[in-house]
Parts: structure tokens; C-alpha cells; sequence
């Protein structure tokens, strides 16, 4: 049986929130995700719910790490 997990992704690229999300099914997770690409978005989305992991692109066009 999987573990539910409950996942916000922080990325400006599809295909690698798509390995991600592949790579935790097939480490025995049934992730349920929700994909920003904005710092706004995801003040939204932490704001909305509570997440069980976050998890953030360091570097992206429209925001970083260190702003």
C-alpha cells in the first residue's frame, strides 16, 4: 500500500515537477500535489492548507531562494 502524501511543488518547469512526482510514487508514496510557479502562488497555497513536504526550485525566472 502507498503512503498518501500531500505535496506543494515550487517549479517553472512541468517536466521536472513530473519527475518528481514519479520518483516519489515509485518510492512507495501516493503523492497528491499542487504546482506553482510564483512566489505568490505560493504564499496562496501555504496560506490555504497545511502541506505535508514543500518542496522548491532554488533558482526560477520570476523568483529565488535569496528573495
Amino acid at each position: 500500500m502507498l503512503t498518501p502524501l500531500n505535496i506543494l511543488i515550487v517549479e517553472d518547469v512541468e517536466a521536472d515537477a513530473f519527475l518528481l512526482l514519479r520518483e516519489l510514487k515509485r518510492g512507495g508514496y501516493d503523492p497528491t500535489s499542487t504546482i506553482v510557479d510564483t512566489a505568490e502562488e505560493m504564499k496562496q497555497a501555504l496560506e490555504r492548507q497545511t502541506w505535508d513536504m514543500v518542496i522548491c526550485d532554488y533558482s526560477m525566472p520570476s523568483f529565488n531562494a535569496l528573495n
